[in-house]
This record gives C-alpha cells, structure tokens and sequence, in this order.
C-alpha cells in the first residue's frame, strides 16, 4: 500500500512525504525480496525524485528501475523507467536530447 500512497503525495504535491514513504517502502521491497514490488517502487521514487529537483538521484533510480525490469522481462516497466529517463533527460541544462530519444535518427538530407 506504500507506493501508491506514495504516488499520490507525488501528485498532491507532498513530495517530502512521498520521498520518505517511497524511500521506505523501495527498502521494504527489496528486503522482503519482492521482486513484483520493486521496479514500480523505484520508478515512483525517481519520479518523486525528480519533482523534488534532484535530477542525479532521479536518474540513477531510473537506470537501476530499467536494468531491474530488463532483467525480469517486465517490458511495462521498462517503458515506464524508459519515460522516466526521458522527462530527467529534458529537465537537464543543457538539454540532453539525444538521451531522452536515443533511438530516433534523423532524416537523412
């Protein structure tokens, strides 16, 4: 129940509270071994992460989100981790554009 609690301080705005909440609940899932909880938890984390402005905290939970849910066949997951990389990717100064779409390639002239 952690996480969704948690999403939705993320999205009331409450992202002190999310953090903590996610923070706990991420160190639950990993501690109990639960491995379903886990890529969900860690994407809500950096979400939360990156609205609290911490772009290098957000982006190493979103690598780790994606390599866990490469690794475990869980392709939803991996398309959530893969947008997650993406909005910090666009939020950076200067803008990392080539990160947050790394397989599209431009026309040719």
């Amino acid at each position: 129940m952690a996480e969704p609690l948690g999403v939705a301080y993320t999205l009331a705005g409450r992202i002190a509270d999310a953090v903590a909440l996610l923070t706990q609940a991420m160190e639950q899932s990993i501690a109990t071994d639960m491995v379903v909880t886990q890529t969900p938890c860690c994407v809500s984390l950096g979400e939360a992460q990156l609205l609290a402005g911490r772009l290098e905290e957000a982006h190493a939970l979103a690598e780790h989100a994606l390599a866990f849910a490469h690794a475990h066949q869980e392709r939803g997951n991996e398309a959530y981790a893969l947008r997650l990389l993406g909005e910090i990717a666009v939020r950076r100064d200067p803008l990392e554009s080539a990160q947050a779409y790394p397989t599209i390639s431009k026309p040719s002239p």
